[in-house]
């Protein structure tokens, strides 16, 4: 697999004064799946943007009980809840969609012994978790730890649409950005956040361009492409997403 780091962006909060800690800022790692397919034109969704295709989480879990706080016996975490791990702290793991808004919740494996004994919540304003915790939060020990297993990512991930923003095209050079957009229980979100800093790529004679392990080719028209082609990819690309990044 090949690794690249998609650029995003994420506002994080401090979620409480009661026993806060500092945390790095941490990643998310995704797949874009192999695309066997034959080459085939891209569809055109909102705001100009071209389908690529869809990501899924590298690894996806689900929770296997519910998760309550201790001594208060409130439910932070439904049983079934689909989560992920951070990519460079597996004891960590955070819902995949904030079922609060711009709040997520979280639980870490302090021991290493595979169940989770404590909860944080923390804030990021996008529809999808992308890997950051944020700096401060309080964390809350579990009234009883709780366990998540792996789940089959390719079939149970929601779609994350992967979408091309072409900002530029002229001769031989490509603009552009990648954007993600969710759809969560049929819910089309219109709002796709985008690659902070666009990517500057040369086109090869035939108008051909890598893309997120996609082999592209686009086709201008006044200074914009008229049709975008996908061609198949035969492996799965790999990339990480943060919160200083997109």
């Amino acid at each position: 697999m090949r690794l690249s780091v998609l650029a995003t962006a994420m506002l994080v909060l401090a979620s409480g004064p009661v026993d806060a800690r500092r945390a790095a800022p941490h990643t998310a790692r995704w797949i874009v799946p192999a695309n066997p397919s034959p080459p085939s034109s891209l569809a055109l969704v909102k705001g100009g943007h071209f389908r690529l295709g869809r990501i899924i989480p590298a690894k996806l879990y689900e929770l296997q009980r519910d998760a309550l706080v201790a001594n208060r016996d409130v439910l932070t975490i439904p049983a079934g809840t689909l989560m992920i791990k951070l990519e460079d702290q597996p004891r960590t793991a955070c819902e995949l969609k904030s079922r609060r808004g711009s709040a997520y919740s979280c639980i870490t494996d302090a021991d290493g012994d595979g169940r989770f004994e404590t909860y944080f919540l923390t804030q990021v304003f996008n529809e999808i978790f992308l890997g950051s915790i944020g700096d401060d939060f309080a964390v809350f020990p579990l009234a009883g730890s709780v366990e998540i297993t792996e789940i089959d990512a390719q079939s149970r991930t929601p779609d994350i649409g992967l979408e091309l923003k072409v900002e530029r095209l002229s001769k031989g050079v490509v603009k552009y950005r990648i954007c993600l957009r969710p759809s969560w229980e049929g819910k089309y979100y219109k709002q796709a956040p985008c690659s902070k800093e666009p990517v500057q790529a040369e086109l090869d004679d035939s108008g051909r361009v890598s893309i997120q392990g996609q082999r592209v080719r686009l086709i201008p028209a006044e200074g914009k492409p008229s049709s975008v082609i996908v061609e198949s990819s035969p492996s799965d690309f790999e990339f990480s997403t943060s919160f200083s990044l997109f």
